[in-house]
């Protein structure tokens, strides 16, 4: 038998049944019990969790105190952590069209999942200016991936959320959007401070 908190979540369920099949089917010959491999395999998806939570609640607190001080406003590391801590039960437990929040928002993280990209791509083109070194290789990437995020998020808000009723997308996307078009800005003007002065 499966633990009960994860037979309840079928694609985990079914992942741990391969995956304690083919461990098994490899540590089997050597003595190895298949409730032995459950269990393994089953203690590292659970500690793949854990320390998943773990790191992006860190750097989130990080981001939210640089970005806070970045304003004047002084975030201590406590308020900082039970922020997005909050924020990710909210999601987590409350419901929108008959599933999990979080859920029913997984398609808002793809956009996000660009920006990010974006971000690393830009953040790498103006160390590469400032260095004066070729940028193009980053720097186009970077502009694809900024175009294809925005013009998708415009697409998903205008003629998938908006037609649909969806609002709570929606406003989540939008916010995306707001926060694409400033890192834009932010960028631009840092490679213009770059080249200015070098």
């Amino acid at each position: 038998m499966l633990p009960g908190a994860v037979a309840g979540t079928a694609k985990l369920a079914t992942f741990i049944t391969g995956a304690t099949t083919f461990s098994h089917g490899v540590l089997g010959p050597l003595g190895v019990s298949s409730a032995f491999c459950e269990t393994w395999v089953t203690l590292v998806v659970v500690a793949f969790a854990m320390t998943t939570l773990d790191t992006a609640t860190r750097l989130t607190r990080f981001a939210l105190t640089e970005f806070a001080d970045n304003y004047g406003v002084k975030l201590n590391r406590y308020v900082a952590t039970a922020i997005p801590v909050l924020v990710a039960a909210a999601l987590t437990l409350t419901t929108y069209g008959g599933k999990a929040t979080v859920m029913a928002m997984w398609p808002v993280f793809g956009v996000t999942n660009q920006l990010l990209a974006v971000l690393a791509l830009l953040t790498v083109t103006i160390w590469l200016i400032k260095l004066k070194r070729p940028s193009l290789f980053t720097g186009i990437p970077m502009v694809f991936m900024f175009i294809t995020t925005v013009v998708a998020a415009i697409y998903s808000i205008g003629w998938i959320y908006f037609p649909a009723g969806n609002y709570k997308l929606m406003i989540v996307t939008s916010i995306m959007l707001l926060l694409a078009l400033y890192i834009c800005y932010i960028g631009f003007k840092a490679i213009k401070d770059v080249k200015i002065n070098p």
